[in-house]
């Protein structure tokens, strides 16, 4: 299944040891909002969780974006309880979110700075 929307949050990744396998494994949920219906008004939300390191890195996710998220839904069992999950499948950055560079001043107008401000003179 595909979803387009626009990132709205990203959670802290969790971490654990697998009590089957005995293996570090980690994840990270993070929020999408939508428009499901073509009147509709306010958004409407969807949590999505990414499992493995790589997985994770590779996604690249940057709150704001605007992205077609790729993801599949499945059920499990715990306690005689089921519960869905939402597993995130791919992504495609339709509008990445620039990061604010630090402001550089370039070489030359320091020098055009240094030449306007007289030397300090020592005293005598």
């Amino acid at each position: 299944m595909e979803i387009v929307g626009r990132i709205s949050k990203i959670f802290q990744p969790r971490d654990g040891m697998s009590q089957r396998t005995g293996e570090m494994w980690v994840s990270q949920d993070f929020m999408i909002e939508y428009f499901y219906w073509p009147n509709q008004t306010t958004p409407s939300r969807m949590v999505l969780s990414i499992f493995g390191a790589e997985r994770i890195q590779e996604a690249d996710l940057k709150e704001g974006e605007e992205v077609k998220i790729r993801y599949h839904v499945d059920a499990r069992e715990y306690n005689g309880r089921w519960y869905n999950d939402v597993r995130f499948d791919g992504i495609e950055h339709i509008h990445r979110v620039k990061e604010e560079q630090p402001k550089q001043e370039s070489a030359s107008t320091e020098k055009a700075d240094e030449q306007a401000t007289p030397a300090a003179e020592e005293p005598v």
